[in-house]
């Protein structure tokens, strides 16, 4: 095993891996366990995330680190910097990750096949800690999955992107099972769901590909 100076290890979410993984992340993270732990104006969230960056850039042994691990060495050093309420407050959390669902909905003929690859694509993330996936592309994704013109004359209406992002959104929460600390993963559509965007990656194995 090698540690590899100032380059980021890949951070291991359930089978697949990522070098996309910032600071930030880890900062939401710690205010949600001050938060947990009584202490809502603790003030040292990026002091204490970039210092464990700055460990796994510097002394981190190996080129991949699981989350689990990554957590283990925050509580750690939370504990260590006189802070053990907060370590017993961090939840598992993976980074925000993306989603394009026109690249899942590609040559798929109708929604089973859509959601039968949408099923295959998430289900190594299932035991990530997932906590939130931004679905973007969901109105070129409903005319993808729109029947064809024959079909629609015995419909009084097409369903709208909105219904069909409130399925994806229950398909991902339910069937799909990403799970975070035993919570279902926040599904966040751009254009639709209110608040910021949250900053996000690609999902590994989420995007492209078949």
């Amino acid at each position: 095993m090698i540690c590899l100076p100032h380059h980021l290890p890949l951070l291991r979410i359930g089978e697949h891996e990522t070098a996309d993984y910032e600071p930030e992340w880890l900062e939401q993270v710690l205010r949600e366990a001050a938060q947990g732990a009584g202490c809502p104006h603790w003030a040292h969230q990026r002091d204490m995330a970039e210092a464990v960056f700055d460990w796994l850039k510097r002394s981190h042994v190996g080129a991949v680190v699981t989350l689990n691990d990554l957590f283990e060495r925050l509580a750690g050093a939370l504990r260590q910097t006189g802070y053990p309420r907060l370590a017993e407050q961090l939840n598992l959390t993976a980074p925000p990750l993306a989603l394009h669902l026109p690249e899942v909905a590609a040559d798929c003929f109708g929604e089973l096949a859509f959601y039968t690859r949408l099923e295959r694509r998430l289900q190594p993330l299932r035991t990530g800690a997932v906590s939130t996936l931004v679905c973007s592309g969901l109105a070129e994704v409903a005319l993808q999955l729109a029947p064809p013109p024959a079909s629609r004359r015995r419909r009084k209406a097409l369903r709208t992107p909105l219904m069909i992002g409130c399925e994806i959104r229950d398909f991902i929460r339910g069937r799909a099972g990403l799970l975070s600390g035993g919570r279902a993963a926040r599904v966040w559509f751009p254009g639709i769901d209110s608040g910021p965007e949250p900053r996000v990656r690609p999902a590994p194995g989420a995007c492209g590909g078949t």
